[in-house]
């Protein structure tokens, strides 16, 4: 068994048991959580989009497990998108899973977000720099723009292959995975399976390639095609997915250097 098979992440306390996400998602009546299809569509500011599988997730180590377990079988790419990434336990089995794939030959692009991460020391991101891993921390705070620090990303994201993406509240720290003395921290998440993973994966690159570059700056890829749309709303009671824009701001600057964000392939 690999290093990267025998990384998990566990509370102490043993695992939740999930309901099924067919039983989650179904409300008595039907709907969409009383509200229309139409005003989904004008929250997010995009169009449904249907055929997906998804899975709930609400047990942080269950969860940790689960992303870990999709990043290991990781055959293209891995996006990794969150706004904490301590450099505690949790922090460096997840730093860990994804520099062995990066090892491996995997296109592995790490996305955090500045002030979220603003406790997190340099030497934790080292070793991502010297394993070929592209890292960049969202909205530095600049003197050019000083109202600019209350723009966050504080979208957590996954996205494996094009094949399976994760969403949710889960932030990577030992808080969310719990300790043996400690429950975790309760959030919820989903795992996604179907056309909405292109759409999350194109979500990731627009926030990417309008970051300031971290420990392995690469050329900006060019924005993804217009309409293209970021963050994830998920409705309770569908398999359908809304996927709307992230923040106001899509300031972007586009460079020679093109990149499928839906495939993770350079061109």
């Amino acid at each position: 068994m690999s290093s990267v098979e025998k990384q998990s992440v566990s509370s102490g306390r043993g695992g939740l048991q999930a309901e099924s996400s067919g039983d989650v998602l179904r409300s008595a009546a039907g709907a969409l959580g009383g509200l229309t299809k139409e005003a989904l569509e004008r929250a997010t500011g995009s169009p449904e989009i249907k055929g997906n599988s998804i899975r709930l997730q609400f047990d942080g180590p269950v969860t940790f497990d689960a992303w870990m377990e999709a990043i290991a079988g990781a055959k293209r790419y891995v996006h990794f998108e969150n706004y904490i990434l301590r450099n505690d336990p949790v922090g460096r089995a997840f730093r860990e899973v994804l520099l062995e794939k990066a090892r491996q030959g995997v296109e592995v692009r790490v996305l955090y977000d500045w002030v979220g991460c603003w406790a997190t020391p340099r030497r934790y991101w080292r070793p991502f720099r010297r394993a070929g891993v592209e890292v960049r921390a969202f909205n530095r705070p600049s003197i050019r723009d000083p109202y600019g620090v209350f723009q966050r990303d504080h979208r957590k994201l996954v996205v494996v292959d094009g094949e399976v993406a994760f969403a949710g509240g889960f932030c990577i720290g030992q808080e969310w995975a719990g300790t043996s003395d400690t429950p975790p921290w309760r959030d919820t998440g989903i795992e996604i399976r179907g056309p909405a993973v292109s759409a999350a994966s194109r979500a990731f690159g627009r926030i990417l390639i309008s970051s300031h570059p971290g420990p392995s700056p690469r050329p900006s890829p060019r924005p993804p095609s217009p309409g293209s749309t970021s963050g994830c709303w998920y409705p309770p009671t569908t398999t359908g997915l809304w996927l709307g824009r992230f923040h106001e701001r899509d300031t972007v600057t586009s460079s020679n250097r093109a990149c499928d964000f839906s495939s993770g392939r350079a061109r």
